[in-house]
Order: C-alpha cells, then structure tokens, then sequence
C-alpha cells in the first residue's frame, strides 16, 4: 500500500532523502552540495580525507569532522543508497479524538523529482510527478481514521516556501502559498471501518458437517484487515465472539489469530457441534484491529447456520 502525493514544484531533496555512508549509517546532504562534493568523498580510503574535504560541501562525516566516506562500491561516484528521511513527512490519523503517527517504511518511500501533473501516455498515475511516495510499515492504517499529511517545516521549494495544498477552487493565491501555518488543512482521507470479510461455516449454510467424536470444529473468520491479539496470536472471547448453540451460549470457545495471516481469526469449539442443531455466531463490537480501534456498531455481524445429521 503506498500513498502518492504529488506536487507542482520541485522541493529540495536534500531535506527528503538521505544518503548510505560506510559506516551504515545514513545521511543528509547540505543544502547546495553538487555531484561533484559526493564524488570527492566517495574515493578510495588512503585519499578520503583529503579529496572529501577539499569539497566546498563534504558529505559523510563523523561528529568530529573527519570523512567516513559515501558508500560507492560500483565506483560510479554517488552513493549506493538513500533512504527518505524520517519525519520529513508524516501520515497521522485520527480515531476516536487521539492521534496515531503511522510508522514508514523508509526504504520504500522516496522523492521523486521527476514527471509533471499531465498523465502519461505509459506508467499511468505512478509516473505522474513531481511526488513523494509514503509506503507505510506492517500495520498500515487505522480503521475509521481521518488522515493527514504532516510536513517538516525544513521541507521546502527551491525558493524556501513550505508546502501548501490550494483550497477547494484549486487555485493558489501566493499570499497563502507563503502562509503555510495550516497549509495542508484541505488535504486529508478517511479508512475503511473494521468489517467481516467472509467466514466459514457462512451465513445460512446447511447441513454443515459434524467432526468425528470427541474432535474440534474450527470455524474461521476473516476480517478486511489484521485484528489486535495477544500471546500466542490470542484473541478476546467473548469480547470479540459469542457463539449460540440452540439459544444456549457456548462459554468454552477459544479464538486465535492466524499467525501466517492475521486477519483471519480461527475459533475452536471443543468437541465439535450437535448434529441438527441451529447456530449463531455474532462478531461483536469489542473485536478491534492492530492499532485497537474498534468494529463499528453498524458492523455487528451475526452468522447463522444449521449442522447436518
């Protein structure tokens, strides 16, 4: 999953992507470093701190000054790596009155200075420009969030502006492109609420098999996202279940995310089902997704089924 936003100027890269140095470490560049100062402190060691620091603008430094060298090992005179730098941009959601800033994956988002705001006849939107690529972490996003962008005040133009979104007409007005206290304000989206996706028995099956006697019927629910569990991928019953046998709650289930997909909840019933026998599982609202934002009352399932003989 990645979010594309896309932008009419180009922005200074320096303040959106750093660059690997030997050490493994990443780092900026200065503001008005060219090829030619990464090149110098991309060189072989014996001549490093006397090519580097004849740069007018050296890169890859330690905190005492001393060159450690830009990680060049094709030896084409740049880095071999960047990385997008950390609280350059910020994706943050809101549900239920509290902010939740949504981690990055750094290695896979990036500034992309090239492209302009006309689609191509080949790439499609992916290669409209110029933009910054977010791709968030494992965890994605929150449900039932509103979202926005939150830009670091050193990401900026080549004039040094910040960036802005226009209002609702779409045109920019340069007072307001220089006043960017609240800049990104016309920009936000909203995510999908937890939901039940399918399940297994369905709702309204039939003659549903029995297990041999004295064995386990696992039944399985599927989310639209990853759902929060515990140790060992344990999920809260009954917050997140009850199951009716005949009218009558059955107490001793046990649920338990899948560990190879998460989003999907099996629930074990020991000893199986009653043959010819009504059942009701409701997927209640204290079932919650990985950031712990609940199932919406509106998405209350109930799942009906009836055993065989």
């Amino acid at each position: 999953q990645r979010i594309r936003i896309i932008l009419d100027e180009l922005l200074i890269g320096n303040y959106l992507e750093q660059i690997l140095c030997r050490d493994g470490n990443y780092q900026s560049v200065p503001e008005g470093a060219t090829p030619d100062d990464i090149a110098k402190c991309s060189v072989q060691r014996d001549i490093l701190r006397d090519s580097c620091l004849s740069a007018e603008y050296p890169v890859c430094l330690d905190g005492e000054g001393v060159p450690i060298g830009v990680q060049d090992e094709d030896e084409d005179g740049t880095s071999d790596d960047t990385r997008f730098i950390e609280g350059a941009v910020d994706i943050v959601c809101n549900s239920g009155g509290a902010d939740q800033v949504i981690p990055l994956n750094l290695d896979n988002s990036y500034w992309q200075p090239s492209g302009n705001q006309q689609v191509p006849a080949t790439g499609g939107f992916d290669a409209v420009g110029p933009a910054i690529v977010l791709t968030p972490s494992g965890r994605g996003f929150p449900t039932s969030s509103d979202c926005r962008f939150d830009f670091d005040s050193s990401v900026v133009d080549k004039e040094h502006r910040t960036v802005c979104a226009p209002p609702d007409d779409g045109d920019y007005d340069v007072y307001r492109f220089e006043e960017c206290s609240d800049g990104l304000s016309e920009i936000s989206f909203g995510t999908e609420p937890l939901r039940v996706a399918g399940s297994y028995p369905a709702d309204g099956d039939t003659l549903v098999p029995l297990t041999s006697s004295g064995s386990n019927f696992v039944m399985l629910v599927n989310f639209n996202v990853v759902v929060q569990r515990g140790a060992d991928n344990a999920v809260d019953t009954p917050a997140f279940f009850t199951l009716l046998e005949d009218g009558v709650e059955r107490t001793d289930i046990t649920a338990a995310a899948s560990a190879a997909t998460p989003s999907n909840v099996n629930i074990t019933v020991p000893g199986g089902f009653l043959a010819d026998t009504e059942y009701t599982l409701t997927v209640e609202t204290g079932a919650t997704d990985d950031w712990g934002v609940g199932l919406p009352e509106s998405e209350v399932r109930t799942i009906t089924f009836t055993t065989g003989s």
